[in-house]
């Protein structure tokens, strides 16, 4: 008997036995080796590094032979790995053409088609590893309302790198002047100084105004960091609001529209005349009114990234009718003041009777 066989026969007059097998099935089709960065498989030679002896994928393994050999990674030297590789089961360097290879830290790869060995030669570079932290605040200044974006990242003596930034306000780019209360994200790119390298683990990247921790991952020899920053604060209006210039004067023009750009608001007034014989159907178009006695509701409205200090409010409460931050008609008599929750500051006054028409 033989369990692989289909059948088997004894003849015992001849003491011969006949074993037949059935016909043996096509050998799987190799598949081509198709990995041929090197580069995530194999690091390059950096001062104090030690050379990796093998690599490791999905399609091949393979033992790396330095040249020179012997220890750490020295400095100023250049290296040359050779890899001889082997090919996982069911894989093949058949029809894998020459130089087809690649690693994006060498100044050569040589390949010769067909074979299982590749030849990586390295410069030599000084290069010393950056392995962090990395902490930007120094570098890059925060986003501030009115100054303009850095888009060369500042570098202070003896940092190991220099950068460039691109600026964007949620996903649109941005150039031009920081606005205020307004959120900003920088995209960094940090490029490391000669004979200076990233580790692969560096790490972390931080921002002390940054909005939660920055993203950041090696890209080639740069890295990448993404620095979310909080928004920018809005700019106070705490002083120099003049209503004088609003001042009602018998049989001239009612100002009901202005703006301050200076400070960083508009305004709108509602004027009410309370004397006992105004005209019925006046309106803030017409004129002042003789023996008028007006009442003027002042809503100060700020511009985008701008808003009033609370503060303005205890300050133009005070006794003097002068004071650094809001500055009204001596004779004006305050009604009302206050801020409302969409950050208007409304201003009620009452004015002395204007004075009446000489009598024919």
């Amino acid at each position: 008997a033989h369990d692989g066989a289909s059948s088997v026969v004894y003849d015992a007059a001849s003491n011969v036995v006949t074993v037949a097998f059935d016909a043996t099935t096509a050998a799987a089709a190799l598949q081509q080796v198709s990995l041929v960065d090197l580069t995530p498989y194999l690091a390059k030679p950096v001062s104090g590094g030690t050379p990796m002896p093998a690599i490791y994928t999905s399609q091949y393994t393979g033992t790396v032979s330095w040249s020179p050999a012997g220890g750490l990674f020295a400095a100023g030297t250049a290296y040359t790995a050779t890899i001889t590789m082997t090919p996982a089961a069911g894989y093949t360097f058949t029809g894998v053409a020459a130089n087809s290879f690649d690693h994006d830290g060498a100044s050569s790869v040589v390949y010769d088609a067909d074979s299982n060995v590749v030849t990586i030669a390295f410069d030599a570079k000084d290069n010393f590893l950056i392995s962090g932290p990395i902490e930007l605040s120094l570098n890059l200044p925060a986003p501030a309302a009115g100054a303009y974006p850095e888009t060369d990242l500042y570098v202070t003596y003896g940092t190991p790198f220099n950068g460039t930034v691109e600026w964007k306000k949620g996903d649109a780019p941005h150039v031009g002047a920081f606005a205020a209360n307004t959120a900003y994200t920088a995209m960094v790119t940090l490029i490391p100084a000669t004979g200076y390298t990233f580790d692969s683990g560096v790490g972390p990247v931080t921002h002390i105004k940054s909005d939660g921790i920055p993203e950041f991952a090696a890209d080639g020899e740069n890295l990448t960091v993404t620095i979310n920053f909080k928004k920018t604060p809005a700019t106070m209006i705490g002083y120099g609001i003049d209503l004088r210039p609003y001042t009602p004067k018998a049989g001239e023009k009612k100002v009901t529209d202005f703006v301050v750009p200076l400070l960083g608001y508009y305004g709108h007034i509602i004027w009410q005349n309370n004397a006992q014989n105004a005209p019925e159907n006046e309106t803030d178009s017409d004129p002042f009114q003789p023996g008028g006695i007006y009442m003027a509701t002042i809503s100060l409205i700020p511009f985008s990234g701008y808003v009033f200090d609370p503060d303005i409010y205890g300050d133009y409460r005070g006794p003097s009718s002068h004071t650094d931050s809001i500055r009204r008609p001596s004779d004006a008599i305050l009604i009302d003041f206050n801020i409302s929750h969409t950050g208007v500051l409304v201003i009620m006054l009452g004015f002395p009777k204007l004075p009446e028409l000489p009598a024919p």
